[in-house]
C-alpha cells in the first residue's frame, strides 16, 4: 500500500470485505496496534446495463483524475505549511 510523505512509515493495516451486505472496512493501526484512521463504507450491488453502466464509467474516470488532482492539491498545501515530510525509500510503498 502507498504511504504519503508526509506520514511516518510504521504500524499496518486491516481490511475487512463482506458481500451481503456489501461491506469494505480498512483500518490504519500504529505500532501500539491502537487505532489511527478507521474508513467503511457500505452500499448495494446492482446491475447495470445500457447507458447507466456507459455513464458509471465515465463518472468513475472522472471521479479518479479529480481525486488525482485533490490529492496533489492537499500535499502542496501541506507543502507550504512545512509540514514533516518522511522519506520512505526508492518506491514510496510500505514494506
Amino acid at each position: 500500500m502507498y504511504v504519503s510523505p508526509f506520514a511516518e512509515k510504521s504500524g499496518f493495516y486491516k481490511f475487512n470485505l463482506s458481500r451481503n451486505p456489501f461491506k469494505i472496512k480498512i483500518n490504519q493501526f500504529n505500532k501500539e496496534k491502537k487505532a489511527e484512521i478507521v474508513t467503511n463504507i457500505r452500499g448495494t450491488i446492482s446491475k447495470m446495463i445500457g447507458i447507466k453502466k456507459l455513464i458509471f464509467y465515465f463518472g468513475l474516470a472522472l471521479s479518479s483524475l479529480l481525486v488525482l488532482f485533490r490529492i496533489h492539491i492537499q500535499a502542496f498545501f501541506l507543502w507550504i505549511k512545512k509540514f514533516k515530510i518522511f522519506p520512505h525509500g526508492d518506491s514510496g510503498y510500505a514494506d
